[in-house]
């Protein structure tokens, strides 16, 4: 009895005392990681995860302000790489996929390139914090109709906040990361992938910060998003892996 009750004691001050890991995930990523985070559960149940999510830049902002985060998932490599210049990381970011821009549309009969040109509103992440608000001022700028669009343009904090404007009704077309919404059923016939020829390549990095260094799980998801049945969840989304 007393061996039982020891046993039953021990096992629940290592379930009590396990490390909680906080990740940092780009809002591009968002649909991808629940699934991520699903497959890794499913051998490490007793692990906490938090996974916040939001713009690239505001992860950063928020790192060397003092936020705990293990692991920061960025939508581009020069976040990955500040973490890493302002020594809150011992190693430098790695790239896990390269992502891709998309025109999501209010309404599937107005999917065309041309209706930027006709639409009220345009949506667009914050180019200030998004690397995907960057990519689709590039895009806007190199098509040559910036200038005839940019009174129409309206901003939101991250790509979850601009594809929440258009579920809502409040933009007319919204640039997008593809991989966030492509296996979203209700917008299935409302994507149009953009010809990355207009916008630089969205390579997409993560690093593993000084506090992740001492959090052993914490190394253990780190490692397992390069691994190859990460890789396969990902290219289901849409995000190129093999950097073709």
């Amino acid at each position: 009895m007393k061996l039982l009750l020891f046993f039953v004691a021990f096992t629940f001050s290592l379930t009590s005392f396990a490390e909680t890991v906080k990740i940092y995930i780009a809002g591009s990523m968002k649909n991808s990681f629940k699934l991520i985070l699903e497959e890794y559960k499913k051998h490490n149940k007793n692990v906490e995860i938090q996974a916040i999510y939001g713009s690239s830049g505001k992860g950063f902002f928020q790192l060397i302000n003092g936020a705990k985060y293990d692991i920061f998932i960025s939508a581009d490599e020069k976040y990955p790489e500040e973490v890493y210049k302002n020594k809150l990381a011992r190693r430098s970011g790695e790239i896990y996929a390269e992502g891709s821009l998309a025109l999501l549309f209010k309404n599937e009969y107005n999917k065309s390139i041309d209706y930027l040109l006709k639409a009220k509103t345009i949506a667009i992440a914050n180019p200030k914090l998004a690397p995907y608000g960057i990519a689709a001022m590039e895009f806007m700028k190199n098509t040559g109709i910036y200038e005839n669009i940019k009174d129409k343009i309206v901003t939101g904090q991250d790509l979850i906040q601009v594809v929440q404007y258009i579920k809502t009704e409040n933009a007319d077309v919204a640039f997008v990361a593809y991989p966030l919404v492509a296996n979203e059923p209700e917008f299935k016939n409302k994507l149009l992938k953009l010809d990355k020829n207009h916008y630089s390549p969205i390579k997409q990095a993560m690093i593993l910060t000084t506090y992740g260094e001492e959090n052993l799980e914490a190394k253990k998801i780190y490692d397992f998003i390069k691994s190859g049945k990460v890789k396969k969840i990902l290219t289901s989304y849409g995000f190129d892996v093999n950097g073709d």
